[in-house]
């Protein structure tokens, strides 16, 4: 057994539960062998961790090296065409290690501390400051990236237990693979397909002052406000009812009173979140008929009142994060109601074409990944702003507090809102685009 071997079991085991689990205990098991064994080679999970880590950048980087200096060589249509086929490409191929990447980077807030160290290891990542000269004043960069990590979150999630697993040799079924790049290069590129001019006539600031407040007369449950602290500190998952009575001044006696057990109390606090969410976005939709402003009322309406609420919005990042990888009978946390909101939208033809076959919540989960990043990573109205919040020290850009996301501007939302229906495109869908056309978004891309 050598540390590569642990390693490898590492992110097998622990990848099956999204990382929700990381126990020595269950690799060793794996590798039938005791801790013991394991702690002549790592003095610890969190040194394992580490390795894991390392062994990602160092993989990652030869995988995506050589794509990453084409990019650059392109324009920056070009390149992101490009950046998402080698992307989507290694992370289809390896799911276990997405998980990982999905947690431990991602999730974790080490993107500062990753570039510099690709950096290192020769990935050209000046790729992304071209890719956010398409759309000056917006974190376009990150929307696309967020965007890819749903896309690939989605792809795994569907698959079958049997097809989850890193594959020997590293094989993997093409077809799926290509359909899901393709899927994603579409809506990078047209977003779901609204024309500029359906846009442009938007009066923002209206429709903000027509809904702002409207979350504000809420009756608050002091009990499940103190659910939503200790969610936000510790997870869904590792949430205990001590925890809650410590925040809440209740006993653990005290708190049966009120739920039947944890699992019940986590469900209740999501369940009684995602009513009062839909039941503000559908209040707010009533102010117009108009599809492309009921759209943005119902963005903007979540994103005022998650903005409002910092420990419902970490929660909330723990499901984005650590949920959505994983499929588990019983535990959909997010209700069918709320997708209702998004259902109706008014999608293009083609990409409608692109999502027949597969579940109907693909756009609304899409579009609640990208709310809860974009108030979580903190989209400021300009690029420069966002890369200032990369480079702060790791650990620091979770602790956000109602007095920070008060500060977050509404031209965040209203850049949100035009990425989620253009997309980096400057006028929707092309002309004559139909299910019969079979038009290729990356080749649109690059004529662009």
């Amino acid at each position: 057994m050598t540390r590569a071997d642990i390693i490898r079991v590492a992110f097998d085991v622990w990848g099956r539960t999204c990382y929700r689990s990381t126990s020595l205990s269950e690799v060793a098991g794996e590798l039938q062998v005791s801790k013991a064994a394991l702690y002549r080679h790592f003095t610890s999970k969190q040194a394992l961790l580490q390795a894991m880590y390392d062994w990602f950048l160092d993989d990652y980087s030869a995988a995506v090296k050589d794509g990453f200096h084409q990019a650059t060589a392109t324009g920056p249509r070009e390149a992101i065409g490009i950046l998402i086929r080698v992307i989507m490409g290694y992370y289809a191929r390896n799911a276990h290690v997405f998980m990982f990447s999905l947690v431990y980077v991602y999730g974790e807030q080490r993107l500062g501390n990753s570039r510099e160290l690709l950096i290192k290891r020769g990935v050209n990542m000046e790729v992304f400051e071209a890719i956010q000269e398409l759309i000056p004043g917006s974190p376009a960069t990150q929307l696309v990236l967020a965007t890819l990590i749903f896309a690939m979150a989605y792809f795994h999630r569907v698959r079958s237990p049997e097809t989850t697993a890193p594959p020997e040799g590293g094989t993997c079924a093409e077809p799926e693979i290509e359909w899901d790049i393709s899927l994603v290069l579409c809506i990078v590129s047209h977003g779901v397909g609204f024309h500029k001019k359906e846009t442009d006539t938007l009066d923002y600031g209206f429709l903000e002052g027509k809904v702002s407040g409207i979350n504000r007369d809420i009756e608050e449950n002091e009990l499940l406000h103190s659910v939503a602290e200790a969610v936000a500190g510790a997870g869904p998952w590792n949430v205990s009812m001590e925890m809650v009575a410590q925040v809440s001044g209740l006993s653990k006696s005290g708190l049966y009173a009120h739920f039947t057990n944890k699992r019940d109390m986590v469900v209740q606090l999501f369940v009684t979140e995602f009513d009062r969410i839909i039941d503000f976005a559908e209040k707010s939709m009533e102010f117009s008929a108009d599809p492309a402003e009921r759209l943005y009322l119902a963005i903007f309406t979540i994103c005022d009142y998650l903005r409002s609420r910092p420990d419902v919005l970490i929660a909330l990042d723990w499901l984005r994060t650590r949920r959505i990888g994983a499929r588990e009978s019983g535990e959909k946390m997010i209700p069918p109601r709320f997708y209702r909101i998004f259902r109706n939208i008014l999608c293009s033809a083609e990409l409608k074409r692109r999502l027949s076959g597969i579940e109907d919540d693909w756009i609304p989960a899409w579009i609640l990944f990208l709310i809860v990043a974009s108030l979580m990573h903190g989209i400021w109205a300009d690029s420069r702003r966002f890369m200032e919040w990369l480079n702060m020290p790791k650990g620091s850009r979770r602790k956000l507090s109602r007095e920070e996301l008060a500060k977050v501007p509404n031209e965040s939302f209203r850049n949100l809102y035009r990425f989620i229906v253009l997309g980096i495109g400057d006028s929707g869908p092309p002309a004559g685009t139909d299910e019969a056309s079979g038009e290729n978004y990356e080749e649109d891309m690059v004529r662009q």
